[in-house]
């Protein structure tokens, strides 16, 4: 329903790594066997958007060097995970400043070439636009709605098509919208996985019910929290009724990741991969 936005910047199609698709992790990992590895000339990874994704990439990235690499946070507001919880907030930046990993806030992108990209502080209009050197770009800020195309055209709200509180679509009938693709303009909820899923739940029960022998269900989006990861074996979490942080977070935030399996297959292989790779963590730590 999304993919990457731009924003028009010059060279960020050309030169930055994406984080949206499973190509995307394969040049990742390259990359950052690259950098562990010392072939490239300058050990430095710069990451563009300090939220949800950046700050997890960060983390988890910066265990993953062992210190043979310098990162970079750029965040055009005034706080990391700016959408997030507050104790979240406090914990990513724990996080960040424990790793060493240099945040530059309230900062434009102006421009990104192969090896450089020209930042444009906020805090001062008169500041001149620095040039950053990097060996890799990870672009994490942003998404755009994408659907086919729909004939007529549906009313749009910056790029998404309009709903109303049934999630159908303003002006059609039989016609629902949910995910990154859709817009209530007056009841707006963030784009994520948790909005989209119960939007599934009650546009299920809402097409099950297009005869109109029943009234629509109207979506009233229950915000269950926010868990992040914060590095290897470390996460922080605001949900479930708990506010928590460190190495138990973590655990949890797996075991809630399991019960969305969609399958008991899936859910018993991906808890035995975990249970392996922390068995060789251990051993290789003795």
């Amino acid at each position: 329903g999304s993919k990457p936005n731009d924003f028009d910047i010059p060279g960020v199609q050309e030169h930055s790594l994406m984080f949206h698709d499973l190509v995307d992790i394969k040049l990742l990992k390259d990359l950052i066997n690259k950098l562990k590895n010392g072939e490239t000339k300058n050990n430095q990874l710069i990451i563009v958007g300090a939220g949800a994704s950046g700050v997890e990439l960060a983390c988890k990235i910066s265990d993953l060097l062992e210190s043979k690499g310098e990162i970079h946070l750029v965040e055009l507001g005034s706080r990391v995970l700016p959408q997030g919880k507050s104790f979240n907030q406090a914990q990513s930046e724990r996080a960040l400043n424990a790793r060493g990993i240099r945040v530059h806030l309230e900062t434009q992108v102006v421009a990104i070439t192969a090896r450089s990209v020209e930042l444009k502080s906020l805090d001062d209009v008169n500041t001149p636009i620095s040039l950053l050197p990097h060996s890799g770009l990870i672009w994490t800020t942003g998404s755009r709605a994408v659907f086919p195309a729909i004939i007529p055209d549906p009313p749009l709200i910056n790029g998404k098509i309009s709903i109303d509180s049934n999630l159908s679509v303003i002006g059609f009938e039989n016609f629902l919208a949910i995910g990154d693709v859709a817009c209530n303009k007056e009841f707006p909820c963030p784009s994520n996985a948790q909005v989209a899923i119960q939007q599934g739940v009650v546009a299920a029960a809402n097409l099950s019910d297009s005869s109109g022998s029943k009234m629509l269900k109207a979506f009233e989006f229950e915000d269950f929290g926010e868990m992040l990861s914060l590095g290897i074996g470390n996460a922080t979490i605001t949900a479930l009724g708990l506010t928590i942080a460190g190495p138990i977070a973590f655990q949890i935030r797996r075991l809630s990741y399991l019960t969305k399996m969609p399958n008991f297959s899936l859910r018993m292989r991906s808890a035995g991969s975990w249970i392996m790779n922390s068995t060789k963590k251990c051993k290789s730590m003795k």
